[in-house]
């Protein structure tokens, strides 16, 4: 599909093709991987809880990056693992105010340290630039804080937030960035 557009777009330059073929390729494989996602999570009747979820999950990573997969497969079996941990959790784990507040304050500590964990070769990096990802994270978080308080679902959000952090966290390694 890509090949295709590029192929009657002649007035591109290289590295737009590049851009465009990439911006392709991930759209495609991340909307394939929501719609398999959401059709398991539906047949169980947990859809709702995934959704809330993604949208939580998604909102922090666009702004705070994370861990990559190699390869599509195993993208989507890491997302369908860490949704399911994630949903299973909140049925089955009755966290305490003080478990709730502790994860979450790990949560952030681990998002300031990491945030944002974006692979070097897509943006040039300074401390400007980190310090605004970094902003941009702590907003959004309170922000999806306040829409779990306003929805009950605080246990869901605590959960999300906590995955997000460990798989920032690994990212983070994996990219050899320093405490």
């Amino acid at each position: 599909m890509s090949k295709h557009i590029v192929s009657h777009a002649s007035i591109l330059k290289e590295d737009q093709v590049d851009t465009i073929r990439y911006a392709i390729e991930t759209l495609l494989g991340e909307l394939s991987k929501f719609v398999l996602l959401w059709s398991f999570f539906f047949s169980l009747h947990l859809d709702h809880l995934f959704l809330m979820a993604f949208m939580i999950f998604s909102c922090i990573r666009v702004v705070a990056g994370g861990f990559h997969f190699s390869t599509y497969l195993s993208c989507l079996i890491g997302s369908f693992v860490m949704y399911t941990v994630i949903i299973m959790s909140t049925q089955f784990i009755l966290l305490t105010s003080y478990s709730k507040i502790l994860l979450i304050v790990l949560s952030v500590i681990i998002l300031y340290v990491f945030a944002p964990v974006i692979p070097l070769n897509r943006y040039e990096h300074n401390k400007g630039s980190i310090l605004r990802k970094r902003l941009q994270t702590a907003v959004m978080v309170m922000i999806l804080f306040v829409f779990a308080l306003y929805t009950n679902q605080i246990q869901l959000f605590t959960l999300s937030l906590f995955v997000f952090a460990l798989q920032l966290f690994i990212g983070g390694i994996k990219h050899e960035k320093l405490l």
